[in-house]
């Protein structure tokens, strides 16, 4: 988002500086106000204005790109997951867990959405359900709000209501849940499906230690889920 706004931001300066340059009176040597040389000193300075500004945007998102990739790979290459690349900058983790098999992609930003990291830990789980401060958009979308305070500062759906409060009595997995969604960086979606169990995390600001602290909590509720 904020490079998007960055991006947009650049525009308007541009544009502002084509329109000074073009009307402004200027002192010689420079050449009248809205003359044909004034229009070409003009165009000339706002292409060189924004090679600059191009590159500064590319350089900024490939910093952004090499960040995400060296605050997830020490975790991964400490599993010894494998890696490969996604969606041409993006990339792409796979592994196993405890018996999981896992797999995580990172998608890099695109238009107004920043990017994010999405983890998927395949087991069973009995139940559909969601835990997130928006609502369902992908995964559990016939899911039902659970009208309770869990004490996790988020929103709990689900397609089991009974089953899902006594998934949530647990103390520990209320722990896991509050510290997942409490950290410093924004943490999305918890969904749970038959199938797998799927983490969407935004990757600005967040760092290798507390990116650890959230895939060990991911695993340990796997374990505390599939085990009820």
């Amino acid at each position: 988002m904020r490079l998007m706004l960055s991006l947009f931001l650049m525009l308007i300066i541009l544009f502002a500086v084509a329109l000074l340059l073009i009307f402004l009176p200027l002192p010689r040597p420079f050449p009248p106000a809205m003359s044909s040389e004034r229009n070409l000193f003009s165009a000339i300075a706002i292409g060189a204005l924004g090679m600059v500004l191009l590159v500064w945007f590319t350089m900024t998102l490939i910093g952004g790109i090499i960040k995400t990739r060296n605050t997830l790979d020490p975790v991964f290459d400490e599993l010894g997951f494998t890696k490969s690349s996604y969606l041409v900058v993006g990339r792409s983790y796979l592994g196993e867990v405890d018996g999981y098999k896992i797999s995580a992609n990172v998608f890099p930003p695109y238009r107004v959405e920043p990017g994010k990291v999405e983890i998927i830990i395949h087991s069973r789980f009995d139940t559909e359900m969601a835990i997130m401060k928006g609502k369902p958009l992908i995964y559990c979308k016939n899911c039902r709000r659970i009208d309770e305070d869990f004490g996790i500062n988020a929103h709990v759906y689900s397609t089991k209501e009974a089953e899902t409060r006594q998934l949530l009595k647990s103390s520990e997995a209320r722990s896991a849940v509050s510290s997942m969604f409490d950290g410093d960086f924004r943490l999305l979606d918890l969904d749970f499906t038959p199938s797998f169990f799927s983490i969407l995390i935004r990757t600005y600001n967040l760092g290798t230690a507390q990116f650890a602290e959230v895939f060990d909590n991911a695993i340990l509720l796997t374990k505390l889920f599939t085990q009820n």
